[in-house]
């Protein structure tokens, strides 16, 4: 069997057993008792148990209770209707309490605690006036005996009990064990200190327990507070019974000293309960808070990201440590808002100022990135954004920001632009190396074609004309036979500088392959294109090739201009017959298309 399905049992004997010493001490059911621990026993366990455990625990309560009652020389009727009056007082005080199992049941939330409590005193009324029937003594004492012992029973026992039960799987756990120490000798303490004042009669020291409990709960919260006023009551009521110490009136009867004793436990519940959930409730506000900075520093590290704020009424800015440590500084406390602007590099220093500036002038967000100067001479570039923060009147008061190192990505940045430019120029070097002459580093055939149709297009949509010159090196094989290729690639290299030499700079030259270059004299007619031809002809002619082997090279030219209608195939063709005329006419010459 586990432990569970003990509970009823476990449940049934000892609610049995206090009722049963209870009952004894008053003397019957014509006494007056103090407390009764059975009905907080009742409450406690049906909190604990399980929905499906609850009607067991119901029926081990009648059971009990019923047994107890008649065992103390009360009726079977007396008894039964004493026994329903429990079970009642039971039901009603966890209907209102609205527990569905121990979940529901937290002395660390003050919403609960006081439901507990009226809870409780609701209960004790209730089951007061169905034992009163029963009762077959005055009302009105009956009554008021019975409400203040059941209420005060249940007030004083389900706490601890409640609380205990939560606490053993975390002592079992190794969890807040020095707390359970601390806890255990604070309420050894309160016990000698409750038993010294209850049974001297000398001096009035009940303000002494009042002290003892409040520094208990200060100490160790709920725990404290229910376990230091049971300690507290068992005691009392000890004292109470024997009508010895603190707590005796002198001539006044029994009952109305029970009932100051009652008032008394009342004052200390209502005093240490409350405080004890005030103060569960502050730390876990606390520990939330402390929890929250942690997940905040981890994120602020992690992203690199610092907040700070500046308080214009005195002055003070406040870091963060991610904001420290963007800065290349340790915590020390506040920072200078002069220093701040002075750690900004001098060229970024007016940019972050006149940033700030217009968001206390102006109560706009503003943004930027500057780079920060750090003691150690680093250089890093942050982002900043910053934003006003008003009061509840709308009275701007700080400014709140964030600022975050975004080094990385700046270089990341500018690594991207270094490689792009890279790409840019590599792509550009790869295109003129497709466009141009290995040899002789002018335009090849396929740049010399597209250079002379876009210069048809252009003159077909707006007009204008250009020459077009077929240049053939003389005899190029037998320069080839004779002394080799080396040098024929010499002749073709220092012919198209001469030639180059004598052109515009708007003017182009390109080889079409072999020893055959193509020229483009934009913006000119025959005449033009003629003089420009001849110039580089007569510069060829005159050209002197040591230390090469040779006297003499020449080249014949073929030239046609751009007529309205004409392409660039026919351009070209007309230029080349009249190339094959200049060779057929001796070689060393310019012949115009006709």
């Amino acid at each position: 069997m586990n432990a569970q399905s003990l509970l009823p049992f476990v449940v049934g004997l000892i609610y049995y057993v206090l009722a049963a010493m209870a009952l004894d001490l008053t003397q019957g059911s014509e006494g007056i008792a103090t407390i009764w621990p059975s009905s907080g026993v009742a409450v406690a366990a049906l909190l604990l148990a399980s929905p499906p455990q609850r009607p067991i625990v119901y029926m081990a309560i009648l059971i009990a209770s019923f047994f107890s009652n008649y065992g103390a020389g009360m009726s079977a009727l007396q008894a039964g209707g004493f026994t329903i009056a429990n079970l009642v007082e039971a039901y009603v005080a966890i209907r209102l309490m609205n527990g569905s199992g121990r979940n529901a049941a937290s002395f660390t939330r003050p919403i609960f605690v006081a439901r507990f409590c009226l809870a409780a005193i609701a209960a004790g009324a209730l089951s007061g006036l169905i034992a009163s029937v029963f009762a077959g003594i005055a009302f009105a004492s009956f009554f008021q005996s019975w409400w203040t012992t059941v209420s005060l029973g249940i007030m004083l026992v389900v706490p601890p009990t409640v609380i205990l039960a939560e606490a053993v799987p975390l002592v079992r756990q190794g969890i807040k064990l020095k707390r359970v120490l601390r806890t255990t000798v604070m309420l050894g303490i309160i016990a000698v200190v409750s038993w010294i004042v209850f049974w001297q009669a000398s001096f009035p020291l009940l303000w002494v327990t009042l002290l003892g409990v409040m520094i208990a709960t200060y100490v160790s919260g709920p725990p404290g507070a229910s376990l230091s006023v049971l300690i507290i009551a068992i005691i009392g009521s000890y004292a109470t019974v024997h009508s010895e110490g603190q707590i005796s009136l002198g001539n006044v009867d029994r009952r109305t000293t029970v009932l100051f004793f009652q008032v008394y436990l009342l004052t200390l519940l209502a005093s240490a309960l409350p405080f004890a959930a005030l103060l569960a409730r502050r730390e876990r506000q606390l520990a939330e808070t402390r929890r929250g900075n942690r997940l905040l520093g981890m994120a602020e590290r992690a992203a690199k990201v610092g907040h700070w704020r500046y308080a214009m009424a005195t002055g003070d800015l406040f870091f963060s440590r991610q904001t420290y440590r963007i800065h290349g500084l340790t915590k020390s406390g506040p920072f200078d808002q002069k220093a701040a602007l002075r750690s900004y590099h001098p060229a970024d220093r007016l940019r972050a100022e006149s940033n700030l500036r217009t968001t206390m002038e102006s109560g706009e967000p503003t943004a930027f990135e500057a780079r920060l100067m750090n003691p150690d001479g680093s250089e890093r570039h942050v982002y900043v954004r910053a934003e006003l923060e008003k009061a509840d009147d709308g009275k701007p008061v700080a400014i709140f920001g964030i600022i975050q190192d975004v080094s990385d990505q700046v270089a990341s940045r500018q690594e991207l632009e270094e490689a792009r430019s890279k790409a840019v120029a590599e792509a550009a070097h790869a295109s003129m190396l497709a466009e141009t002459d290995q040899l002789t580093g002018v335009a090849n055939r396929r740049k010399a074609m597209a250079v002379l149709e876009e210069h048809v297009a252009n003159c077909s949509r707006m007009g204008g004309s250009f020459a077009v010159i077929m240049l053939d090196v003389d005899r190029f094989k037998s320069i080839n036979d004779a002394h080799g290729h080396v040098a024929g690639d010499i002749v073709l290299q220092r012919i198209v500088e001469t030639c180059c030499a004598t052109l515009r700079d708007s003017d182009f030259i390109g080889r079409l392959g072999g020893e055959e270059f193509l020229m483009i004299l934009p913006g000119v007619a025959a005449e033009g294109g003629a003089a420009v031809a001849e110039r580089a002809r007569s510069a060829v002619e005159n050209m002197r090739w040591s230390p090469l082997e040779l006297r003499q090279v020449t080249v014949s030219m073929g030239l046609s201009v751009y007529e309205t209608g004409k392409t660039a195939p026919e351009l070209l063709q007309a230029a080349d017959h009249a190339l094959y005329r200049a060779k057929n006419q001796g070689r060393n010459l310019l012949c115009l298309a006709a």
